[in-house]
This record gives structure tokens, sequence and C-alpha cells, in this order.
């Protein structure tokens, strides 16, 4: 998925090539929230608080002059002037850190929900939590020095930082998934807790895979949902073997936006959102 405000990189990746690249290799960690832990709606225009562990396990110092963009994907929406509704990374420039060789910052960020950033053409950047569901955060990120010149990094590609799947290994996170009010389809929380399900591509055209490991031979099921609960599409896919199984929807039928997917099999519960973008 292309990430916006991709000049912010393009700017500091013009200079390399000048200077000596400092041996840097961040890694990035979620440590706040914890996986499914539970928590309060976020109320309008209050605040949530993320901390992000950043370790440096280069040779080189992180120094406060030097600069970290870290993408956060999971609570930003993109409202484009047709009406169309999309989940979009938002980056996140931080400055001022020293971080010496072999060791790690705990960088908290704080997101205020409903605050925005107008992109100009009636498109709108806004923060967004749903209540009484699983939120996730996925970040990813890498640095440059006081000359624009780019880490050398063994999880980036300089060649093209922001493009899609350029950033590997410790520079990106998985879904660190967390829960706000008490979801109503969670009857019992503790005794099924809801596991990650891996869709792609995401975002899709319409056209959406999603893989599951399935603990024993049982009948599957999904449905999916929008933005506010409503069920838009269900499928029944009979009764699966145990073991990693992988599964297709045709979704062309639906309209740009953010769909929440829900596998049930047997006592096991998966879930993740999606965009849809033609």
């Amino acid at each position: 998925m292309k990430k916006i405000f991709t000049s912010v990189a393009v700017i500091a990746a013009c200079a390399v090539g000048a200077f000596a690249q400092k041996n840097v290799d961040l890694g990035f960690e979620i440590t706040n929230p914890a996986e499914l832990s539970t928590h309060p709606n976020v109320a309008a225009n209050g605040d949530f608080t993320f901390t992000i562990k950043i370790s440096n396990s280069g040779t080189d110092a992180v120094a406060a002059t030097d600069t970290i963009l870290m993408w956060n994907r999971g609570y930003t929406i993109l409202q484009e002037s047709g009406g169309n509704l999309s989940l979009y990374w938002m980056p996140n420039i931080v400055t001022g850190l020293s971080i010496p060789a072999g060791q790690s910052y705990n960088y908290e960020h704080t997101v205020t929900k409903n605050s925005y950033i107008d992109l100009g053409n009636d498109d709108t950047l806004i923060n967004y939590f749903w209540d009484n569901d699983t939120n996730y955060l996925l970040l990813e990120g890498y640095g440059w020095d006081n000359n624009g010149e780019l880490f050398n990094d063994p999880g980036v590609d300089n060649s093209n930082p922001d493009g899609d799947g350029a950033l590997t290994g410790n520079n990106t996170t998985g879904n660190r998934s967390y829960i706000l009010g008490t979801p109503s389809s969670l009857k019992d929380l503790f005794a099924n807790k809801a596991e990650a399900l891996n869709v792609y591509p995401n975002p899709s055209n319409g056209s959406v895979n999603f893989k599951h490991t399935i603990a024993a031979a049982t009948e599957v099921a999904v449905k999916v949902t929008d933005l506010v609960g409503r069920v838009v599409y269900t499928q029944n896919y009979g009764k699966q073997a145990a073991g990693e199984q992988a599964f297709k929807m045709d979704l062309t039928q639906l309209a740009n936006g953010v769909y929440a997917i829900e596998l049930t099999a047997g006592s096991q519960r998966a879930t993740s959102k999606f965009t849809i973008k033609k």
C-alpha cells in the first residue's frame, strides 16, 4: 500500500551519496497497548497514548540531530471529497532522540480522537478509534542523519524506503490488536480471544484472500461488516480440515471503504480490518 506524504522522505533521500552512511539498525516494537488488552472507549477529542520501543542494534549512535520517520496505520481514516472512507498511513516525524548503539528508547505517541489534517481538495485525514470493537496499530520506520543521508539499515530499501515492501525485518511491526469498550460480539473475551486474521492484499480491489490455521476439522464461516457495524457479506465455507487453510471472497460489489472481517471456526474466532480501494 502506498503511503501518503512521501515527499517527506524524498527530500531526505535527495541528499544521499554526499556523506558516509551511519550504521544504524533501527527496530520498532509496540509495548503499549499490550496484545488484546482492554481499555475504555476513547471519548471525542480524548487522547490515547501508544508506547513504541525504538532500538538501535547498529554500531553507530542515533544523534539528537538525526530524524526518525515512523509510519502508523490503524487509527487514521482518509475521507475523500466523494465521501469514500479508507484506512491510511499517518507519518510521525521524530527528532531530538539520542539512542546509543545497542540501546533503546521508549517513545510515547499520543493520538487525539477526531483530530484531523486537511489535505486540500476536500480530502481529510481523521484520527479515529472504533468504540466497542477491536482496534489495531501497525508501525514501520526508518531514519536519516542531519545531512539527509539515510541510515545504513538492513531492513530498509534505500532506493525507495516508502514503497510497498521496502521496510522489512525489525523495521516493521505486526498488527497489535487492542480492545476498546465492550465489543458486543465478545460474549466471553477470556474464553474465546480473537486471533489476528491474515487478509491480503490490503488494500484490495474487491477480490479478497485470507488464511487461517484451523485447530481441528470444523465448519468455517465469515461475516464482513462496514464501519457502523452493518453486516454486508456472509459466507459459509463448510467443513474444513485442520491446518492452514486459504479462502477467497468476491467483494467487488462493495463500495470503497474500510471493512471488518470475522472468521469463526468452532471455538476459534479471528478478526481483521481491510480496505477496498478500486
